[in-house]
């Protein structure tokens, strides 16, 4: 066994009783990357928007989605529950907890308080009550209604302060310095604005997981990322007068992935973390057998190769040929197949072991032909044209034809060494963290990781046009 530098060997037959004489010729990589929003790549995303007129003065009431799965589900609340229908007639106040069913005609709701059915029911809690379900107490309100394959689709109606508070400690610790946390809280809102104006016509704006934002109602609320988001209240970044997606991951390995966009630019990073660099070793095997559960069996894995992407820094694609197909993965579409957790973001170099078998297949070389290749003693380039065959030791007269066979690679397994933890485009929040112990200020650090922007109070934006 040992690490193979991708070379090929050609073996030169000649066609008259001359000598075996062998050759190695250099055989480079043919060149063959969200969600869905859990696949996606963000460095390869565009801006995509309907555009919608934004009210200056009035709340932003967000629509996350917290379910989408369940026939039934129960709602608790801290005070009496407000039943209303889609007109917002108030039809009960009810004692908690309220069970909801899906039904033929919409949803069918009940408690000791009674029992109603419609297509669409919204939930409401008394005063500045809390509405509860699955062990989690939300603010705002609640919509019902029925979705697709008999499914409930359980909507948190809050305004974006609100929601924020949800959101910042879950995705940043909120002891990490006051500067940090209140980017990150630029970040968050920023990209809550920029969803809710694109998804302005969709059913719902966020997801309330990574596919969009960690939102996890009151109970990961703290004072410290409570004090930030408070502090910059209405701040959003914007790029020449429209609010930018505001991408942001948790590890950058020292450098962020540049996206499609504008702002989405790729920057050094000073970081320390315990993701700066990690290491993960695939056998074809475990190579195979996720790729299946991907939908796409190879069969038995027999060749791999990678390109390289423009800075030579990491790979751009991995080319997998089996007995059954060929599949070529983008370092996201790779990450999502062995999982996140596993490989922790994209930007990776692949070394692949193994060792040595001929192929079958034979090559015509021709004494008119020029050919590049590798001596297998010597390294060293030679060409073949008209006059000799060299293999470093031995030299032969060329007047016949002579065939070649490939001695290819075989892998047994790829190694990956990557660097960073998350998609890498945006803001690194471990970078953010680094520059505000050394003094940065959170403006400074949203102008860092998005290029070209300005901070904007939501209340100038007025009239929008595309994203």
């Amino acid at each position: 066994m040992r690490r193979l530098r991708l070379l090929w060997f050609v073996l030169v037959i000649a066609a008259v009783s001359l000598p075996l004489t062998l050759l190695a010729g250099r055989s480079e990589g043919s060149e063959s990357m969200e969600i869905t929003r859990v696949d996606a790549d963000p460095a390869e995303q565009f801006a995509t928007s309907k555009g919608m007129r934004f009210y200056p003065g009035q709340p932003l009431i967000l629509r996350v989605l917290l379910s989408n799965s369940t026939p039934s589900l129960s709602i608790g609340a801290n005070s009496r529950i407000k039943v209303l229908d889609d007109a917002g007639r108030v039809l009960g106040e009810w004692v908690p907890p309220v069970r909801a069913d899906a039904a033929v005609d919409g949803v069918a709701l009940s408690s000791v308080s009674g029992k109603l059915r419609g297509k669409r029911f919204v939930l409401a809690p008394e005063r500045e009550g809390l509405l509860r379900w699955n062990k989690r107490d939300y603010r705002g309100e609640f919509a019902l209604s029925l979705g697709a394959n008999d499914r409930l689709v359980l909507l948190n109606h809050v305004e974006l302060e609100d929601y924020l508070r949800g959101v910042v400690p879950a995705e940043m610790p909120p002891l990490w310095p006051a500067e940090a946390v209140k980017a990150q809280a630029v970040a968050a809102r920023t990209y809550a604005v920029q969803r809710a104006l694109q998804n302005h016509d969709a059913p719902f704006d966020l997801y309330a997981s990574t596919a969009d934002q960690l939102y996890q109602g009151t109970g990961r609320e703290h004072p410290a990322s409570d004090a930030a988001i408070a502090e910059t209240r209405g701040k959003v970044i914007t790029y020449q007068g429209e609010p930018i997606i505001a991408y942001y991951h948790s590890a950058s390995g020292g450098r962020t992935r540049a996206g499609k966009l504008p702002y989405l630019a790729s920057v050094e990073s000073p970081e320390e973390s315990s993701h700066d660099s990690w290491q993960v070793e695939l056998s074809l095997e475990e190579l195979a057998s996720a790729l299946r559960k991907g939908g796409q069996d190879l069969g038995q894995i027999q060749m791999v190769s990678v390109s390289q992407d423009e800075g030579g820094l990491a790979i751009a694609a991995l080319q997998v040929r089996g007995s059954a197909g060929t599949s070529e993965l983008t370092p996201a579409r790779l990450r999502s197949l062995i999982g996140v957790s596993v490989v922790k973001s994209p930007s990776f170099t692949v070394d692949i072991e193994g060792g040595l078998a001929l192929s079958r297949e034979f090559r015509e070389i021709h004494h008119w032909m020029r050919v590049d290749a590798v001596s297998a003693y010597r390294e060293k380039e030679v060409k073949v044209r008209r006059c000799t065959v060299t293999s470093g030791k031995l030299t032969r007269p060329m007047y016949h034809t002579y065939y070649a066979v490939g001695v290819e690679q075989q892998p047994e397994r790829i190694i990956l060494h990557g660097g960073g933890y998350g998609h890498g485009v945006g803001m690194s929040q471990w970078g953010a963290k680094w520059m505000a112990e050394n003094g940065a200020t959170w403006e400074e650090i949203v102008k860092h990781y998005y290029s070209g922007v300005e901070i904007t109070d939501i209340s100038q934006l007025g009239t929008w046009g595309k994203l």
